[in-house]
Order: structure tokens, then sequence, then C-alpha cells
């Protein structure tokens, strides 16, 4: 049986970003193994209706096909830092798929995602909105699915040292600054943020892969049964209050953590899902104030706002 040392962040981190499909950043040591090999071994397998056009792009993509590769087993694509605008998102002559679709209803895995070209990182704030992406060329028009789940793996500053307790960061702190805002386009839409410098000198403990895996698939059944098939990190605004079955001292106490913390609409809802997804892996019916207060704790903060730094004008 596999297994893996988490500390309990760590853990609690994985396993809700897989079971709610939430939008995940893990940075400093160690993010590239937990988000790249560990993550993607926790995603549950897909519906049948789901698999259908997971299939159906990979045939459009050009991949030669077996009877085999038709399983239920999710995608989970990591280009490289490297990659052009049209294999992120796809084009050329046939118009065909980009990494984002192929991606679809599975795993967009970015390492390094500071070192990816500021364009793609523009761009995908489309097919995170919309979920889909439309392409144009020559008077024809395809729009092929795009409903991923981002996982970023990245380092604290440029040096990869910045809160380190053993190595020291020599970066200024416009580079920290700016190496952070390249990302700015997509860091909205991440619920949950893990500094994996914080875990370290704390207890890890032996986790079997198989056993995270049971508990993330037990909660997205709760989550499928509860919502007709949607997941939490899904859920619409309109349809939120009906589904996420919050008591009234939970929802008087995300009002409160709105208001110290300044959080968007945006924000608040986020957090509100996260909790819903640990109210799941709890196996409780209803979101309460010890969920929201881990949720919160979950999205933790950047370097730049945790150091107070920024982004003022050019490096020199």
């Amino acid at each position: 049986m596999e297994k893996i040392e988490l500390t309990a962040r760590e853990k609690l981190a994985l396993v809700a970003a897989a079971a709610g499909r939430h939008n995940v950043l893990m940075y400093g040591p160690r993010s590239a193994l937990l988000l790249g090999e560990v993550l993607p071994k926790l995603l549950p397998d897909l519906t049948e209706g789901e698999a259908v056009p997971v299939n159906r792009i990979k045939s459009l993509a050009g991949y030669a096909m077996r009877e085999a590769d038709f399983g239920l087993e999710p995608p989970v694509r990591r280009p490289h830092s490297s990659a052009s605008l049209e294999g992120m998102f796809g084009g050329g002559l046939r118009l065909l798929p980009g990494e984002a679709s192929l991606a679809h209803n599975g795993l967009l895995f970015l390492e390094d995602a500071a070192e990816f070209r500021s364009c793609n990182l523009q761009t995908l704030r489309v097919p995170m909105e919309s979920r889909s992406i439309t392409l144009s060329r020559a008077g024809r028009t395809t729009t092929y699915p795009a409903d991923f789940q981002l996982a970023m793996a990245m380092s604290p500053c440029p040096c990869g040292n910045l809160g380190s307790k053993d190595r020291v960061c020599f970066c200024s702190a416009k580079g920290v600054g700016l190496y952070w805002k390249k990302a700015e386009p997509v860091l909205e839409r991440v619920e949950i943020i893990v500094d994996l410098f914080e875990e370290e000198g704390k207890e890890r403990g032996a986790c079997a892969i198989e056993d995270l895996r049971a508990e993330v698939a037990n909660a997205v059944r709760t989550q499928r049964k509860r919502t007709h098939g949607l997941r939490n990190a899904r859920l619409a605004p309109e349809y939120m209050e009906q589904t996420l079955g919050m008591d009234d001292d939970a929802a008087n106490l995300l009002d409160r953590m709105t208001e110290e913390n300044g959080w968007s609409a945006r924000r608040k809802a986020e957090v509100a899902k996260v909790a819903r997804t640990l109210a799941d892996l709890a196996d409780c019916d209803s979101v309460m104030e010890s969920h929201l207060m881990t949720a919160e704790g979950l999205f933790g903060k950047l370097p730049a706002e945790k150091f107070g730094l920024q982004a003022e004008g050019p490096e020199e």
C-alpha cells in the first residue's frame, strides 16, 4: 500500500481540493510533489457522462484511442512553462484543442506557475470563468469544453528561499512582488493556498493513498447526491444558500469574517464552498462554525501580503 508523509494541514488541503474540485496553490518545498504526484492519485473517477466529452476531446486532438483508454480516470495535464498560447488553449489550421481542453473534467497542473508566459496566465481567466474555449480561424469557429481544476506549484520568491528558517533570501522586495504579480490573474480564483515553509518542522504522519482516496470518494458521492452531479467548487451563487446547508451561527460567522477581512463576494463564496467540502468530508449535513474556521485557515496568505512586499515599478 502506497503511503506519503503529510502534516495535518497538507493532508486536509489535498483531500479537500480533490473532493470539492477546488483550485489549489502550494508554494515552497514539496509543492511539485504534493500537487503533481499525490493530488492526481486522489481524484475520484469520472461518471460515464463526464467521461464522454473527455474521450471525445482526446480523439479530436489526434490521440490513438484504444478500447482500454475509454475509462473513467480523470485527465491530468502537465504543460511545460514554455508552452505556447496555441499549445495551452488550442488553435492551428485544424483548430485542435489545447491543454486546457484536454484537462476538461480533470486537473491542469502548472509547475513553477510564475515561469509561464504572461499571455497564458492572462488567458487562463477565460476558461476558468466560462468553462469553455472558443477558437476562430479563417471564418471557422469551434468551441471546446474546458472545465478543469487548476493546481499551481510555485516558489515563494525567485530564489525560492523566502520564508525558509535555515536559508537566506536575496531577492529584493520589488522582485518578489513582481514575481507574484505575474500570476495575479489566476490567484483570485484559487480557493486553497498553502505555504509549505510553515509546515517545516511540524509532525508528519504516514498516510495511505488508498485511505485518502476513499475519504475523497465518500465526500464526492455526498456532493453528487445533494447537487445532482455538481461538485462544491462549481456551485452557482444563486443556488448556494439552498445547497450549502449552513446553520445560523455559521452564517453569522461568515458575515463577520467577510467584514473583518475585507473579502469580496467571490472570496466569501469560495470560503463557504470549501467549508461545505469540509463538512462533506466529516459527513455533516450542515456547515458549522468549525468548518468555516478551518476553511479560512486553508486560505493562506501570499508572500507579498505576509511580508508586506509591493511591486511598484520595474525591478532594478
